[in-house]
């Protein structure tokens, strides 16, 4: 296998790291989107089961199709049990806007108060009719006494709708809200039974109106996605309407031809059973799907905390591996032959010049750092090499140093033997000169017939002065001879008659002129050592 080089696995390792991102960043993706869609159905949940969106379904249920004002209308209509339903649908109307009033705060409280005393006055109504039906069954002249303003509510009812059903994305609840309102309190319900008190054709119109919506409301409601059940419901719901539709034709001609609202009543009656049903059904199952959102959501939770789990595993797996993988590669790779060549360049910088490291010259930047490293031992054997020849050129030449030193020094005494030779010499000659001089001093003296003269004993060279010393002893005997010679000559020459004996007389002259001829001759050998010494002071070392 060829080896790795450093750049190569610089890039084998951007690209692992790349892929890895690559990798991480799908996996993110994925949970981002597994949350994208928990996001979703969380905010689909929380709008389903929105507690105001719920109070509100219940009062405007309560309140309309089925509810107070319907029983209210038909016990107006028929008397009988209609007033059990009137008391319960009050009792959960009043208690969910009590509800509602907690939830919405101050912001909405004269809308709810306005509902509340609407339902208050209703309540009121309701025994007002009872007791005048007992009296009377006259339904219209009941009606015009029990009449109750709703403007002042349904408009409140309008601003609640606005604020809690209006807010936000459409869900089933809201449609619901929508459907139950179509068709309940100032909806089709009110409207179609005024119409059959009161016979007027604004509540027809009205009433007609409510209908569309109520039919536009289920297309919505469908629009979501229904099952079985809830179409089954839908399909109920769609068959009352269009009685109720079909009634209102009735009611028009009833009323054309001078019908009563006792007539009209029992000829326009609509089986409202499956419609109530219906709307139990459809709640129950929006609740049911928001049991099974809400179940969803805990798997989705699941799945998700399960792929983060099992991200992380994957990230820690893929880190520890990654890294285990890249310290095995580095190890390889790097560590260990930078490792050995650096104790190789340790081993060359101590001098040993036995290191190997062909080994490690591959083709890549290791590699080629050994061959360098071999290069640089041979250059290093070498000037090791140069090194030895040069220092036994630096033994050689310090010999030499040596030995022109001690010829300096050499030179220096000699110099220094010669200057002292010269001076001593010249003292000497000086010493010579003088003596020489002296002598012939003393030889003048000696042909003049003076002995008494004498030689300065004081010389820096000893012999001379010893010389010296001789000489005047010398002569100091001379002269006593001569003066012992002269006491006789002079004694004998008393004697004789006739003078001195010429013979006396010569053997002193040539006393004298033996030693002034010796002096003489002394004299010369001093002049000749003398030239000696000039000789020598000139000669050549």
């Amino acid at each position: 296998m060829k080896p790795l080089t450093l750049k190569a696995f610089s890039n084998l390792t951007s690209v692992v790291c790349f892929v890895c991102a690559v990798a991480f960043a799908a996996a993110s993706l994925g949970l981002y989107t597994l949350v994208g869609q928990l996001d979703r159905q969380i905010d689909m949940v929380e709008r389903q089961s929105d507690p105001n969106v719920i109070a509100m379904n219940e009062i405007v249920g309560n309140l309309g199709f089925g509810g107070m004002i319907h029983a209210f209308k038909n016990h107006l209509l028929r008397g009988g049990e209609e007033i059990r339903v009137f008391d319960q649908s009050t009792g959960a109307i009043l208690s969910n806007l009590d509800k509602l009033e907690r939830q919405l705060g101050a912001a909405h409280e004269a809308d709810i108060e306005a509902v509340r005393a609407m339902v208050e006055d209703y309540a009121a109504q309701i025994e007002v009719v009872r007791r005048i039906r007992a009296m009377d069954d006259q339904v219209e002249a009941i009606d015009r006494v029990v009449r109750v303003d709703d403007s002042h509510a349904a408009a409140a009812l309008d601003n609640l709708r606005k604020a809690v059903i209006e807010d936000g994305e459409s869900t089933k609840w809201k449609v619901l809200f929508e459907l139950r309102r179509a068709l309940g309190y100032d909806g089709m319900i009110h409207h179609f039974k005024n119409y059959v008190l009161r016979k007027s054709p604004d509540y027809q119109t009205q009433a007609r109106a409510a209908i569309d919506r109520a039919l536009v409301a289920l297309e919505a409601y469908r629009s979501f996605g229904v099952n079985e059940t809830e179409a089954a419901a839908l399909d109920d719901l769609a068959g009352v309407i269009v009685d109720f539709r079909v009634n209102l034709d009735i009611a028009a001609e009833m009323i054309a031809a001078g019908a009563t609202a006792a007539e009209l009543d029992a000829a326009v009656g609509v089986t409202k059973d499956a419609a109530y049903a219906a709307f139990i059904t459809l709640g129950k199952q929006i609740q049911l799907e928001y049991r099974a959102c809400l179940a969803d959501l805990h798997a989705q939770m699941a799945l998700l905390k399960q792929g983060a789990v099992a991200m992380a595993l994957i990230v820690c797996l893929g880190v520890i591996g990654f890294s285990l993988g890249l310290h095995y590669v580095i190890e390889r790779i790097v560590v260990r032959p930078a490792a050995a060549i650096a104790q190789g360049l340790g081993a060359l910088a101590a001098g040993e010049t036995h290191v190997d490291l062909s080994a490690y010259a591959s083709d890549t930047e290791i590699g080629r750092i050994a061959r360098a490293s071999r290069r640089f031992r041979e250059a290093l054997v070498d000037n090791i090499r140069k090194s030895e020849d040069l220092r036994g050129l630096s033994l050689e030449r310090d010999d030499m140093l040596r030995e022109h030193a001690r010829m300096v020094a050499e030179r220096a005494e000699y110099t220094t033997k010669r200057a002292a030779l010269e001076r001593l010499r010249a003292d000497e000659q000086e010493d010579l000169q003088n003596l020489r001089d002296a002598i012939g001093t003393v030889i003048e003296n000696l042909e003049n017939g003076i002995f008494n003269y004498r030689i300065d004993e004081v010389y820096e060279a000893t012999h001379l002065g010893g010389l010296a010393r001789d000489i005047n002893r010398m002569l100091s005997r001379m002269d006593e001879a001569f003066r012992a010679l002269a006491k006789a000559v002079v004694a004998g020459d008393q004697a004789l008659p006739g003078g001195p004996d010429p013979e006396d007389v010569r053997a002193a002259t040539l006393m004298r002129e033996s030693m002034t001829h010796a002096l003489q001759t002394l004299n010369d050998a001093i002049e000749e050592v003398q030239r000696g010494a000039e000789m020598l002071r000139y000669a050549k070392p």
